[in-house]
């Protein structure tokens, strides 16, 4: 098991049988987010990366991975209190950098910039 400097995740090496290794894994999946994360930061949005937190890069990291998860499943995942989330929430809100479609249960985040 594997967890970030900050604690906010953890990787669990699962082995796998050789025959399974064409089809494509949730590891490939999330790598494609981060790898779209890194060239967005690249491609001239060097300004989010400068001013967010890390938890709110992770928090968008999440959002981008599923636009569905609620901020109860983001504090699970962080180990953090909810009233954090819902707050880091709220500031992203704010900055713009995300917006809430639908109503707070069955709605989804919508990532702006």
């Amino acid at each position: 098991i594997e967890t970030s400097p900050e604690r906010l995740f953890c990787v669990i090496h699962i082995p796998v049988h050789p025959d399974f290794k064409e089809i494509i894994s949730v590891n490939d999946v999330e790598n494609d987010v981060e790898n779209d994360v890194e060239n967005d930061v690249e491609n001239g949005k060097k300004n989010e990366s400068e001013t967010l937190t890390t938890r709110q890069k992770s928090i968008l990291r999440e959002i981008r991975k599923n636009e569905l998860i609620s901020a109860k499943l983001m504090a699970s995942k962080f180990s953090t209190s909810l009233s954090t989330i819902q707050r880091e929430l709220r500031l992203l809100q704010e900055m713009g950098k995300i917006q809430r479609l639908g109503p707070a249960k069955g709605g989804k985040w919508e990532i702006t910039t």
